[in-house]
């Protein structure tokens, strides 16, 4: 059997690295409309959607139910269409648990477990975003206080948020 023509290879790749920006882009969306339903003021509504929100986390691959802490990223200026933060935070934080991220309320927020310790995962995603974003913008990540429970995390995120407004 012949090889396949050089401008076939070049085609499969294009089409794979589309898929694959897909799936990121699917994931961003149904990670950001799950942190809107958490983060809202109150928390997930406790006469059914609580459980709505947790299995919605636990298939993307989530326990919201184990504490975890709230972070936020933030750019005092545009970041460039190319730098997407949450496929960046992602993969800055590997080796350690995946962050759930996403934009909510205009803030760029992570969810990391609490234990392990996330210290070093946040600092490689600040160092990534820093890298990325360059000398255009400072980039800084405020971590809230841990959330132990569902209804926490609304609190955790005001908190961030104002530590955020104070740099």
């Amino acid at each position: 059997r012949p090889p396949l023509p050089h401008s076939w290879l070049g085609t499969v790749v294009a089409l794979l690295l589309l898929q694959q920006r897909h799936l990121f882009d699917v994931q961003s969306r149904l990670s950001g409309d799950l942190l809107g339903d958490l983060l809202r003021d109150g928390g997930p509504d406790p006469a059914g959607r609580l459980r709505a929100v947790l299995d919605r986390a636990a298939a993307l691959g989530h326990d919201l139910a184990r504490p975890h802490v709230l972070a936020l990223l933030t750019v005092d200026a545009p970041v460039p269409p190319a730098v997407r933060l949450p496929e960046l935070a992602r993969a800055a934080a590997e080796p350690g648990p995946v962050p759930l991220a996403g934009t909510y309320d205009g803030a760029h927020v992570l969810l990391l477990p609490a234990e392990p310790d996330p210290g070093e995962a946040l600092r490689r995603i600040l160092a990534k975003a820093d890298q990325a974003v360059g000398p255009r913008g400072l980039v800084t990540l405020v971590a809230g206080p841990v959330a132990r429970d569902p209804a926490g995390y609304a609190t955790a995120f005001r908190v961030a948020r104002g530590a955020a407004a104070l740099r």
